[in-house]
């Protein structure tokens, strides 16, 4: 075999794993639940709505810090806590689809995540919809948008101003959740916050500026929180 030849079965032969294990993970779907479980006959609803903040580009221990997000922490005392993790995938849509679906994302999700669409099947935001006793609203970037805006039961509403937007966005975010709440138009909603994500990126999370971002979101979900019934 000559050198030409070589070079061609050591390229193939290295071509071999990347074809049938590689390519097969990356692109493959995730395994969805197929299996909805109804509540208990006797089961009476604790509430008679509920309200999902997302708060992009905020670490995970942010909120318990009390100078960073003094009116979140403040709640601490009387709220439970619960830890979740999703996916390796830690990219806003990917994260955003699997709390909200249940979904795991695939590895190829990744490259979707400016146009990840919902996985398919339903899950506790469609269940809502589809029954008369909730009216489902959503309010925040292109992320839940992307998921669930072919929906026509859900109404969701873009307040996503770009990648420069790094406070309007989220404010007028706050004025359409709270009017929602005052008008009982909706009693299962969710309100995604993207303004600490794109600070968080330009500037860095060790800032001054990040630092301010975050006050501003922490009185905004504040008056969310103070709003509810």
């Amino acid at each position: 075999m000559n050198e030409r030849g070589l070079v061609a079965l050591l390229i193939a032969l290295l071509l071999v794993p990347l074809l049938t294990h590689t390519a097969p993970y990356v692109y493959g779907n995730p395994e969805e639940p197929s299996t909805v479980f109804p509540p208990p006959e006797a089961h009476e609803p604790l509430s008679q709505g509920v309200v999902l903040i997302l708060l992009d580009g905020v670490g995970e221990t942010v909120m318990l810090d009390e100078n960073k997000m003094p009116k979140l922490h403040e709640r601490l005392t009387s709220s439970a806590l619960l830890s979740l993790t999703t996916g390796p995938i830690t990219l806003s849509a990917t994260a955003t689809s699997e709390m909200m679906t249940g979904v795991p994302n695939a590895p190829v999700d990744g490259f979707r995540n400016f146009r990840l669409s919902h996985p398919g099947g339903t899950d506790p935001w469609l269940s809502a919809a589809e029954d008369p006793r909730y009216s489902v609203g959503m309010v925040g970037s292109y992320v839940m948008g992307n998921l669930y805006d072919t929906f026509p039961e859900i109404e969701f509403v873009n307040t996503f101003g770009g990648n420069g937007d790094y406070y309007e966005g989220d404010a007028e975010t706050t004025s359409l959740g709270l009017e929602w709440l005052e008008e009982e138009r909706h009693n299962v909603v969710a309100l995604h916050y993207s303004g600490t994500d794109k600070v968080g990126h330009h500037w860095g999370i060790e800032t001054e500026t990040y630092h301010e971002k975050l006050l501003h979101v922490d009185g905004q979900v504040d008056e969310v929180l103070n709003a509810l019934p």
